[in-house]
């Protein structure tokens, strides 16, 4: 299984076959609210998570990248926004705040889980790999918007062209994502510093870095933090019998 720990399960929505590889997070609105079953992920307004497709399978927002991208639809309409024209593409809302930092946690995620990094997709070209969003798959007529849609090339991932998906204001928050999922990562320094021990009282596995601490899930998510951690010179082995990583305290 490959499912996130902050997440809502409310799956299975497994009917799309399996991912074949793993290169990119592409970011969704929804016009409407979450969850939204297409994707593997979806946020509200207040930031609440929820996963709906374990992300060994494939979603079904992204039509040809769906084999290789991992989907967030993003509630638009909640009791987090004031209203706004659904027939007006220009009038899609900003991120919440704390959708911004939800949408982060899920693509730190990813790129630990799935190998994904953490940098801007440049477009929908079947090498292309990085945090992208829904347009950059979608062809149009893009005069008076801010950002472009599908290049040559590139893979449609919708059937439907002239959507406006997420909206310039939603694409614009991007480089605040990444930025913001970098530093939850750790990236450049700190990914090295990361412990990862089983808990003295038996409560499973976990990772720290003395301040703070999660809980690892699965094997899957396991293995993506050893390999960061030895491939930023660290030590990924599993330490044993920690009674608190936030003090990084051994039991006595």
């Amino acid at each position: 299984m490959a499912r996130m720990s902050d997440a809502e399960w409310v799956g299975p929505h497994h009917d799309n076959g399996k991912m074949s590889r793993y290169d990119v997070v592409c970011l969704h609105t929804i016009v409407g609210s979450a969850p939204a079953h297409a994707a593997h992920f979806s946020t509200r307004g207040d930031g609440h998570i929820y996963q709906s497709r374990d992300t060994q399978f494939a979603s079904a927002a992204n039509f040809e990248g769906n084999s290789r991208v991992i989907a967030i639809e993003n509630a638009d309409r909640d009791s987090s926004f004031l209203p706004w024209n659904i027939n007006d593409g220009h009038a899609v809302p900003l991120f919440t705040e704390l959708q911004i930092e939800s949408i982060a946690k899920i693509c730190v995620w990813a790129h630990l889980t799935h190998g994904i990094p953490l940098e801007r997709c440049p477009d929908s070209k079947p090498g292309s790999r990085g945090i992208g969003f829904h347009r950059q798959g979608i062809d149009g007529n893009w005069a008076g918007y801010a950002y472009g849609g599908r290049v040559s090339g590139g893979e449609l991932w919708t059937k439907y062209p002239g959507k406006v998906c997420p909206g310039d204001r939603r694409i614009s928050q991007l480089p605040q994502i990444i930025t913001r999922a970098r530093q939850i990562a750790g990236l450049d320094d700190n990914v090295r510093n990361l412990v990862i021990a089983h808990a003295a009282d038996g409560s499973g596995i976990w990772v720290g870095d003395g301040l703070t601490r999660r809980h690892i899930e699965d094997e899957t998510e396991l293995k993506g933090l050893q390999y960061w951690i030895a491939r930023k010179g660290g030590d990924p082995d599993i330490v044993e019998n920690f009674a608190d990583l936030r003090v990084l305290g051994t039991a006595g």
